[in-house]
């Protein structure tokens, strides 16, 4: 699941035509909405990859806040 969330990240980076931190950033959390969304409609299987980024996420907020 990571290796496809950087490949997604990768292909939207190509896409955009430039490679630099923001892009690579925003296309990170791309793919991972859409492999989130991938994964809720059942297309994928589950996944703890999904759950440790959620909880990350959270932990990181928590310590900003």
């Amino acid at each position: 699941m990571l290796l496809g969330n950087i490949l997604l990240a990768l292909a939207w980076a190509a896409l955009q035509g430039e490679f630099s931190l923001a892009k690579l950033v925003t296309g990170h959390v791309l793919g991972y909405l859409i492999l989130l969304l991938l994964v809720r409609g059942g297309v994928l299987g589950t996944s703890p990859y999904i759950g440790r980024v959620h909880r990350v996420v959270g932990l990181v907020t928590y310590f900003l806040w």
